[in-house]
């Protein structure tokens, strides 16, 4: 059966690999392409549950229904893979400054769409008339069948990756010897400007009545306001040359990974992670060759301008490869980013413990108060009780709203403090004395003390950016 299902395997299989990525790339397939291929093969063909099959299974509803799963478990994977072709995109981009939500998801998509790989779902050759075959004949086909399959996707994933390298989307790498790498990858940085808006009239509509003596005319004129954000995206081109250079797989590396990269690291498959190494090495050249092209809704002509600079840095130097492909890469400057932000996510997540911790016996205090606080104020030992509660609660708060402008990196003086304290406070103070005291005139003044409370919250500039 084996010797009959390579033999199958060796009358079909090259002739489709030698000519499909003459259509994509534009030259034979290269034997580092053909390693990643069969390595990728062999690690999707160990997770089909038909593979898994023993040799004696004589069972056609086993045969056929793990076959069946197989097909499934490729289409999930064909999914995954069309999904991490998406995430390669979204890693390469970076940001000068923190872009509007449009901003963002109009331009993630505009490049996540040049990283799209087409890969077709395999397709289900069980029949009845293959069912009516002998078991050895059916296991066959169904070997061969699913053999196809799998190697079908696998090519396709691989020419589209050799594709988007051919297009400068991803790198590809160079050991010129066993502590020596060259490579190259893409990124993309996009800078944003002041937004600006303009405002058109243009009539639509325009009707005539005609009556006895006169006539009405009525015409719809709409208004429309644009707001445009001028962009500028920037395909950078990195090439990187670094000695006391080595490989190593992704739960072994040790070095800093920025955000993007894990997000990418997670997308990948977990059948693919064995075949994925992170290259490191010390940086002695980087060179950028960069393709500025300043793009707006608004803006019909583009601007392209091609440089090439090239730039000295030296550091660590990582890579995610797969094979020979770069899938994308960092240097030092990416890794003292990301330990800044690691830093600052640490401050922020120390600055957001405090403030629950503040916060909370503050807003217990106020419920205790008001529970308890109509029972306690009939004695003057309560009364003082209360109002000690209340200041309590207040400074609290006040120490939980500091803590709160370090985590969200707000500068503001002494006296937008205190205002931002007082609206609250005052917002509860007069909710308490309309509960508590119950009386009339303590009531009225509740309501007006509650109002001013709401109106220093909603002047306050804090509680208006939440």
């Amino acid at each position: 059966m084996a010797k009959k299902i390579q033999a199958a395997h060796a009358g079909t299989q090259p002739a489709k690999s030698a000519v499909k990525p003459k259509k994509v790339v534009g030259t034979n397939r290269s034997e580092a392409h053909a390693a990643i291929e069969e390595e990728l093969v062999r690690a999707l063909q160990s997770h089909l549950p038909y593979w898994q099959l023993s040799a004696e299974e004589s069972s056609r509803s086993v045969i056929f229904a793990k076959y069946l799963d197989s097909l499934a478990k490729l289409n999930l994977c064909r999914d995954e893979l069309v999904a991490l072709g998406f995430s390669l995109g979204r890693a390469t981009i970076s940001y000068d400054t923190p872009p509007l939500d449009a901003v963002r998801a109009e331009k993630e998509k505009e490049i996540a769409d040049e990283y799209r790989i087409q890969l077709d779902s395999p397709v289900n050759n069980a029949g009845a008339d293959l069912g009516a075959l002998p078991i050895e004949e059916i296991r066959d086909h169904l070997n061969l069948a699913l053999n196809n399959a799998t190697r079908k996707l696998i090519t396709q994933f691989v020419d589209g990756l050799a594709a988007l390298m051919s297009r400068q989307l991803i790198g590809m790498a160079h050991w010129p010897s066993e502590n020596t790498i060259k490579y190259w990858y893409c990124r993309h940085r996009v800078t944003t400007q002041a937004a600006f808006t303009t405002a058109t009239s243009e009539l639509v509509r325009s009707r005539t009545d005609t009556f006895r003596v006169h006539r009405l005319r009525t015409d719809t004129v709409e208004h429309r306001k644009v707001q445009y954000v001028p962009t500028t995206v920037t395909r950078e081109c990195h090439r990187h040359d670094a000695i006391d250079a080595h490989s190593c797989s992704i739960k072994e590396a040790t070095v800093v990974i920025p955000q993007n990269i894990k997000e990418l690291i997670d997308a990948i498959p977990a059948w693919m992670r064995p075949s994925i190494r992170i290259a490191d090495g010390y940086l002695i050249r980087k060179r950028n060759e960069d393709r500025q092209t300043i793009s707006s809704s608004v803006i019909s002509q583009v601007d392209v301008r091609e440089e090439v600079t090239t730039t000295y840095f030296h550091g660590t130097d990582p890579a995610l490869l797969l094979g020979n492909l770069v899938l994308i890469g960092w240097g030092p400057a990416e890794i003292e980013e990301e330990r800044k932000a690691e830093g600052k996510r640490q401050v922020v997540a120390q600055c957001l413990s405090g403030a629950n911790d503040w916060g909370m016996p503050a807003f217990i205090i106020q419920v205790l108060i008001l529970a308890l606080g109509n029972k306690l104020v009939v004695h003057p030992v309560g009364l003082m009780l209360v109002m000690f509660a209340f200041a309590s609660s207040v400074f609290c708060f006040a120490r939980c709203i500091r803590f709160v402008f370090q985590a969200k990196s707000m500068q503001m003086d002494e006296l937008g403090v205190q205002l931002t304290v007082a609206g609250p406070a005052l917002m509860f103070a007069g909710l308490e004395m309309f509960i508590v005291l119950r009386s009339p005139p303590w009531m009225v003044m509740g309501v007006l003390i509650a109002c001013l409370g709401g109106y220093l919250v909603y002047k306050s500039p804090f509680y208006r950016s939440l």
